[in-house]
């Protein structure tokens, strides 16, 4: 018996075991009698374990055998095949270290895990099912999620965050980890060049509040005279979870800078964020023909497509916009680049909801 391993680790090892049917003298070998994978993946690199038979587990329907491996690899399999997987003896093959640090208060725990060459899509897998087995059950919090991408082909590494709010993180940690990796490593999605994995360092911030905040209300003065510099209070209305020292509501400030040819008469103080559509569903739906298919943006090599997956990162999950126009704007509508404008970030929060309130410009 051997076994043929995608990942091995703290938590999640997934190896498949078979017979072996032959050992040649050059130390080449021939096993299992059928494909690893469904089909045969060809040319492949994966680690061979000695493994053992533990005994039969009767079954009425399906008599299994109960096997581990053991020790440390012992060959690599070069070949799957439709009618066999073929392998060397000797020299171990190279594997992607994947590390996972969780942290929960001041509570933090490592885990560590190698993953095979040809089997990235297991990555998102490891990661929620490590996430969900330290945690060991289901509940509605909060995680914030830091990956960090090394690459052969690059020396720049790849960063993405991301905040997710729900009643079962295992989801969102599973497909945001998938949508991240297969950036570069679905040969269908990634056009440029082959990226291949040295190093994955993932880092997850676990609160069991709920850390939503709703926009209640902006509160600005009748008239503001333009040419002057004006402040705004936004009020926002946190999930009770996660409610401090009893304050229901949270007041931020924000200055808004009135050019002195603003014209004069009615306007309003719009406060907004993001659409919340792209965190439940991660799409944007804003189908602006120069931004989404401007071909001079189009990576031509691994460097660029980091610059570009980092430049198109979705906006801080706390961010708050502030706008005056001459009418109310939501958050999915167009926004000049000439109508008076500013930022703000609560931070640790995702923030959703828009509200407006009119005002009078005058000289």
């Amino acid at each position: 018996m051997i076994g043929v391993a995608i990942a091995t680790g703290d938590v999640v090892n997934a190896i498949g075991f078979g017979t072996v049917t032959q050992v040649y003298d050059d130390n080449t070998f021939v096993a299992f009698g059928h494909p690893f994978s469904a089909y045969g993946d060809g040319k492949t690199s994966l680690p061979v374990y000695r493994a053992v038979v533990n005994g039969l587990v009767p079954n009425l329907q399906s008599t299994y055998k109960s096997v581990s491996a053991y020790g440390d690899p012992i060959g690599t399999v070069t070949k799957d095949l439709i009618p066999a997987i073929a392998g060397e003896l000797g020299e171990e093959p190279d594997t992607i270290p994947f590390n996972i640090k969780y942290q929960r208060g001041e509570n933090v725990i490592n885990k560590k895990h190698q993953v095979a060459y040809g089997y990235e899509q297991y990555i998102p897998i490891i990661a929620a099912v490590t996430h969900d087995a330290i945690r060991l059950e289901t509940s509605p919090t909060t995680v914030g999620v830091s990956i960090k991408l090394g690459f052969k082909e690059s020396d720049k590494n790849y960063t993405e965050t991301f905040l997710s709010a729900s009643d079962d993180t295992y989801l969102d940690i599973l497909f945001n980890t998938q949508r991240i990796i297969s950036a570069f490593t679905d040969r269908f999605i990634n056009e440029v060049e082959k990226a291949t994995l040295t190093s994955i360092d993932m880092t997850i911030m676990e609160k069991p509040q709920i850390m939503t905040a709703v926009i209640k209300e902006v509160i600005a003065p009748d008239e503001i005279v333009r040419g002057t510099t004006v402040t705004l209070t936004v009020v926002l209305l946190p999930h009770w979870t996660a409610v401090q020292d009893g304050k229901r509501k949270i007041e931020k400030q924000i200055t808004l800078d009135i050019p002195s040819d603003y014209p004069i008469g009615d306007a309003w103080i719009n406060v907004f964020s993001e659409d919340p559509d792209d965190f439940f569903f991660g799409f944007d739906f804003d189908f602006d023909i120069d931004s989404d298919f401007d071909l001079d943006s189009l990576p031509e090599n691994l460097d660029d497509l980091i610059e570009k997956l980092e430049a198109e990162q979705s906006e801080v999950p706390g961010l708050i916009t502030i706008v005056l126009s001459d009418e109310i704007v939501f958050p999915d509508d167009s926004i000049s680049d000439d109508e008076p404008q500013n930022e703000i970030t609560l931070e640790g929060f995702i923030v959703t909801g828009s509200e407006s309130d009119s005002v009078d410009i005058t000289q």
